[in-house]
């Protein structure tokens, strides 16, 4: 008889934590393949000062207060600086060079933190990045600063302490990357769909911030990166998502190319995607990059349609 209360309980203790995990599926469970890690056990590894720790908010931010383990990395130091390729990646040498000089190795677990809320997905870009160079162990903190900040953890205005030199080697990875010719051979393939996450009014031909040209490009699918983003800087839960993109036409089986102006909103995007098994990929050059060229040959779309 006792036996089969101890069941009966242990049943039940499982029941209501699977309860709890459908009423919030934002609580604790990531898959683990996702390119997100849940602040608390993010806290847990950073006060183990196992992991290296990435501030991807300008630099400014950073100087007004960060994490004290906490180095200072934009997404433009990896980047081109000149237009129109400052959306694109830098030569994998030169990101070798920054990556070892902040001490990753091919080994180090890397967790990377922004603000979601008021910044530009900065830290999906950095993910991104490291994940195209095949460092799979890098990781978003979900809830950036606020959750971090909710776990108890001080920030500080003093520079961290910069570890040793990593060594760390880019590696052979699956591609979550599609370039210029990538996106213009794809445009008429009937099979891609692309979403444009940046602002309506840059959607509809506005081109706030140097373009060579305004528009979209043709056919595709405006979804705003912070419908990715829930009220508290978390991501929403795969069924949320599930009904966003269904509002769009887009399937779990679709194949997505995101992009906006650099390339940084649109990391944000394809994070989560990826995060929740979508076949998605990022144009970095997006549309500084493909406004530059003729409008002939790489077309884009102004206006409603």
């Amino acid at each position: 008889m006792e036996r089969m209360k101890k069941v009966f309980k242990n049943s039940l203790w499982i029941y209501w934590i699977s309860v709890l995990l459908v009423l919030n599926p934002n609580s604790n469970a990531f898959a683990s393949d996702s390119w997100f890690i849940n602040a608390q056990i993010a806290t847990t590894k950073i006060r183990s000062n196992s992991i290296i720790l990435i501030d991807a908010r300008e630099k400014e931010l950073y100087d007004q207060g960060h994490l004290p383990s906490a180095l200072s990395l934009t997404w433009q130091e990896l980047s081109e600086t000149k237009s129109p390729s400052k959306g694109n990646l830098k030569s994998k040498s030169d990101l070798e060079k920054i990556l070892q000089n902040l001490g990753i190795s091919n080994q180090s677990e890397v967790l990377v933190y922004g603000n979601p809320l008021s910044g530009w997905g900065e830290e999906a870009r950095i993910v991104w990045t490291l994940r195209s160079l095949g460092h799979s162990n890098a990781f978003i903190i979900d809830g950036g600063v606020q959750s971090l900040r909710e776990q108890g953890l001080s920030f500080t205005k003093q520079n961290s302490i910069i570890p040793p030199k990593g060594n760390f080697k880019s590696l052979a990875s699956v591609s979550f990357t599609k370039n210029l010719q990538d996106v213009k051979s794809s445009l008429n393939d009937g099979k891609t769909i692309f979403i444009d996450s940046r602002e309506k009014k840059e959607f509809l031909g506005f081109s706030p911030y140097g373009e060579s040209r305004g528009g979209r490009l043709p056919g595709a699918k405006h979804i705003y990166f912070k419908e990715f983003i829930d009220p508290k800087g978390n991501i929403p839960s795969k069924n949320q998502v599930k009904e966003l993109l269904s509002k769009s036409g887009i399937s779990e089986s679709s194949t997505i190319i995101t992009y906006c102006t650099g390339g940084v909103r649109s990391a944000w995007i394809t994070a989560v995607l990826l995060s929740y098994g979508y076949n998605a990929y990022n144009y970095p050059g997006s549309m500084w990059e493909w406004s530059s060229q003729s409008d002939k040959d790489y077309p884009l779309i102004k206006g409603f349609d």
